[in-house]
């Protein structure tokens, strides 16, 4: 998430907290466009604002608003709160909302995206984060954070996620031939658990990312990885995996599978979707701020479903 969040140092006039309706995302996300191009307000970011990871060009007003309309919730409140000063939008936080199964519960989930203020209007910059977390019963994440806004978020409560992750290469794997990686579409969700064939489905509108189940006769776990280039070659991250010890058993066979049917020679994924470390693999720390605010949950249940990490055909600041 980038946020162009600064403290007021004077007195600046008042915009009015409001909630972003389906209605209003397309002027909010022009919004978006004018700042990230520097036609509004055009102030060095905190973090770069997002390209488009395949062109490097900054995202359209439809890209945006097909990242942030996307809604797994029966009635969402909301896409987000915005700033305005007499019909003037002059600034924005984003928010997709998603409710999720977990022990057999089910759990509402606010994931925080984008967060852009106008530097005349930077004072009221945390009255959008409060009318967020002002939502009840509900679990928050933030997955893009920048160093700056990390610290602002903690301040609030926010608790970082594990910031460590497991880079490995695929080139050399012996062993899991047994394993079994499937990628036809509809064989996918006949194999895996239902809550997991559900997120595939869920996560079929972005192109850019790649689904696959991994195990055997005995059961699959669900995995979403988003390629990208390193240099001369093709490496690939890790986004959601299901079932973690799963995964662990099964990992050889879809090394084998990204080297020789996608051409990819390694892979990295966070550690903290898995259940141990991965042997051979070097760990490497991610510089961008992951975070999540929850009455009851525990890190473990936190995931990148169902958030702008999916929805944008962006590479996370620290995965990438």
């Amino acid at each position: 998430m980038d946020s162009f969040f600064a403290t007021a140092r004077s007195p600046r006039p008042r915009a009015e907290v409001l909630p972003i309706r389906t209605m209003d995302l397309e002027t909010v996300c022009a919004f978006l466009v004018e700042c990230q191009t520097g036609t509004r307000d055009p102030i060095p970011p905190v973090a770069p604002p997002h390209a488009n990871r395949a062109t490097g060009s900054a995202l359209s007003p439809a890209a945006w608003k097909n990242a942030y309309a996307q809604t797994w919730m029966t009635s969402p409140p909301n896409h987000g709160f915005m700033l305005v000063d007499e019909d003037r939008v002059v600034g924005a936080f984003m928010a997709l909302h998603a409710e999720r199964l977990i022990r057999g519960r089910l759990e509402k989930f606010c994931h925080l995206g984008h967060w852009v203020v106008l530097e005349g209007y930077r004072g009221q910059s945390l009255s959008l984060l409060r009318a967020l977390k002002a939502q009840p019963d509900t679990h928050f994440t933030l997955f893009n954070a920048n160093e700056t806004v990390a610290r602002i978020l903690t301040t609030q409560r926010f608790v970082r996620l594990s910031d460590r992750i497991s880079a490995l290469s695929t080139l050399r794997w012996p062993g899991g031939f047994t394993s079994r990686v499937i990628v036809d579409r509809h064989e996918i969700l006949t194999a895996l658990p239902p809550e997991a064939a559900q997120a595939c489905r869920h996560h079929r509108p972005f192109p850019w990312l790649r689904q696959l189940a991994l195990g055997d006769r005995h059961g699959y776990c669900h995995i979403i990885h988003k390629p990208f280039k390193q240099g001369r070659f093709q490496s690939t991250n890790l986004l959601h995996i299901s079932d973690g010890e799963r995964f662990m058993r099964h990992y050889p066979a879809l090394a084998r599978h990204l080297l020789f049917k996608e051409g990819i020679t390694s892979l990295r994924v966070p550690n903290r979707l898995l259940p141990a470390p991965l042997p051979g693999a070097r760990e490497q720390r991610d510089p961008c701020a992951r975070l999540f605010l929850s009455n009851r949950l525990g890190e473990a249940d936190i995931s990148g479903l169902y958030s702008d990490w999916m929805t944008r055909d962006i590479q996370s600041c620290g995965l990438s």
